[in-house]
């Protein structure tokens, strides 16, 4: 599981790097929520609205969080400048109860408000901490007025440390976590659109189960997408033996498994998070070095992990060949 985590996280820092065009660094305080361990065997993910995370300050931000089995959901935002901000619980969502392989949106439809990226621009840490009892966060204090949601306040160390104190000391092997990372840019533009759709046809699957989704191109590209599994094993799912043009025009969606064809994908079989990689670009040049061996794969896949995320690494590091990318993951459990 540990592999597979590095191996996300490491296309993710590549992709969205070159993505906006610049590196950030992580605040203090993320670096420190990011060193939380959970100690439990059940899993959380954590989605957002825009799948590529990139954000322009004030835009929409939706977030939305499943877990593998019942659990209270603690949301922090830790913004660019090391402001960390509790989404959830909130003023009026005081004990966020996310029910098994269901879906938690926050904000919610019933909410009655909405919640924008307001930067500052650079990296920015949506933390998710999924415990089978209420979490107490110290220090968390309530904004005046209509503000709903809590500010926590000391010094970055003391903050973190005092949230794995509480973990330790009363949530010992019934919690886990998950995170989101956010690129925030400038204000928004009419120009500023995604380039890329992922969607999939459910979140939670039971390992061997057939994996459906759709990804949509909006500009013409060179689109790949690879899933990797909770091993971290990378597969290509597109091109495949039935699918093997890669140039996708403006509008076209792909679908997998094609209703054109008898070949599928299968989630598992290990239980844990599986995550899928959309990648579109304008160079013609094929991300994968190949050779495809569709004689012998269905979907053909990547000589390792480490592999994976060497060979992807070159077609970022140029703007010439900058791109999109969009990722989803997916819940695998029993």
């Amino acid at each position: 599981m540990k592999r597979a985590i590095l191996v996300v996280v490491a296309i993710s820092v590549i992709f969205s790097g070159a993505a906006a065009g610049q590196t950030g660094a992580r605040s203090f305080l993320q670096q420190l929520f990011e060193e939380l361990v959970p100690g439990s065997s059940f899993t959380a993910v954590v989605e957002l609205n825009h799948p590529d995370g990139i954000y322009r300050i004030g835009e929409p931000l939706q977030v939305m969080i499943t877990s593998s089995q019942d659990a209270y959901i603690t949301l922090i935002d830790v913004a660019a400048d090391g402001r960390a901000t509790v989404l959830l619980p909130n003023r009026y969502t005081p004990t966020p109860l996310l029910r098994a392989n269901e879906r938690l949106h926050f904000p919610g439809p019933t909410d009655g408000f909405t919640y924008a990226a307001s930067g500052p621009p650079g990296l920015e840490l949506l933390k998710v901490l999924a415990t089978e009892e209420p979490l107490r966060v110290s220090g968390a204090v309530l904004g005046s007025g209509m503000d709903p949601f809590g500010q926590l306040q000391g010094a970055p160390a003391d903050i973190a440390s005092g949230i794995n104190s509480e973990l330790k000391q009363r949530h010992t092997g019934t919690w886990t976590s998950a995170s989101a990372t956010l690129r925030i840019i400038g204000a928004p533009t009419a120009a500023h659109e995604p380039m890329l759709s992922l969607h999939v046809a459910k979140y939670s699957y039971r390992p061997g189960e057939i994996i459906s989704l759709e990804v949509t191109a909006l500009r013409e590209c060179n689109l790949m997408l690879v899933t990797v599994d909770s091993r971290g094993e990378p597969t290509i799912l597109f091109p495949n033996r039935f699918q093997q043009e890669t140039i996708v025009k403006a509008g076209t969606s792909i679908v997998i498994p094609s209703p054109e064809t008898l070949g599928h994908y299968v989630v598992g079989p290990a239980s844990g998070v599986e995550t899928v990689f959309a990648f579109c670009r304008p160079s013609p040049t094929a991300f994968f070095a190949g050779p495809f061996d569709f004689g012998r794969y269905e979907f053909q896949p990547w000589s390792s992990a480490n592999g994976f995320v060497r060979d992807m690494a070159p077609h970022f590091a140029s703007p010439a060949l900058q791109g999109a990318v969009a990722s989803t993951s997916l819940l695998v459990a029993p």
